[in-house]
């Protein structure tokens, strides 16, 4: 049988990301190239290091912010790495929105695949009010679709309802979510990033034939809930927990982190 070289680079990488009990729990620190400095985020690299010291199978990042810390991860066993791509502008003033619908790509698959990245992450923003927007991302999403597969780089899509056609309310439609996820696969997929919503995943991981991960959102009122979210994902079948602010925002952050990768990964010892 012929080897094809492209499924075994793609098989690899995605097997970096997910643990062999096919979960993972992604650590988010990709904010600041919207946001600025963040509480919790003011230094990356310290942030990035408690994480590396305990159970982390994944982080998402921003190339600059990889460059950087290079040494960091050189201390400890790498965890798979997941570059951010592409970026979603509001506004000029960073913590501010003006309106705007602006999307661009601020990297290639080419530039992570020589930064070591194990995926790239790519936004796939529904509800724009400019349907050329709309479609300047889909084009741009099957022209990374295209340059991964000819190296065998997986691609993680994430499906928002950010445009400004969305009311606020409705942001975490769980009408229209499932939606957005079934394009991003139609587009190419490789795996899923997507917002929460109540009641949908176990159908819905049920449905799609690539890996279903949910973002933790934003900061939660009370641990206990974030636990009692991250369960019952796992008790529907999703597949991982993309988080950041629930966590490196916490008072206690160490703690949270183990705990939420306790949950993902229960037979796994996470001291």
């Amino acid at each position: 049988m012929e080897l094809n070289m492209r499924d075994t680079g793609k098989s690899l990488r995605m097997s970096r990301l997910f643990q062999a009990d096919g979960r993972t729990v992604v650590f988010t620190i990709d904010h600041g190239k919207v946001a600025g400095s963040l509480k919790g985020l003011e230094d990356p690299g310290a942030t990035l290091e408690w994480a590396l010291q305990s159970h982390t199978d994944a982080v998402l990042l921003n190339p600059g912010v990889f460059r950087h810390t290079v040494d960091i991860w050189e201390r400890y066993p790498s965890p798979g790495v997941v570059l951010a791509l592409d970026v979603h502008l509001t506004g000029t003033i960073p913590r501010t929105q003006s309106g705007s619908e602006a999307y661009r790509m601020l990297s290639s698959v080419n530039e992570a695949a020589a930064l070591g990245a194990d995926a790239v992450k790519i936004l796939l923003v529904f509800g724009r009010d400019d349907l050329e927007v709309h479609a300047e991302n889909y084009k741009l999403a099957a022209k990374v679709i295209r340059e991964a597969e000819t190296i065998g780089m997986p691609v993680i899509f994430e499906p928002t309802l950010w445009g400004n056609a969305i009311p606020k309310e409705k942001k975490n439609d769980p009408e229209v979510i499932p939606h957005t996820c079934r394009i991003a696969v139609e587009l190419g997929a490789d795996a899923i990033k997507t917002p929460f919503a109540p009641g949908i995943f176990a159908e819905l991981c049920k449905q799609l034939p690539v890996p279903v991960t949910v973002m933790g959102g934003a900061k939660t009122d009370s641990t206990d809930e974030l636990y009692e979210m991250v369960q019952g994902l796992v008790d529907d079948g999703v597949a991982g927990l993309v988080v950041g602010r629930n966590v490196w925002q916490h008072d206690e952050p160490v703690a949270v982190w183990k705990q939420l990768n306790r949950i993902f990964h229960p037979t796994l010892k996470i001291d």
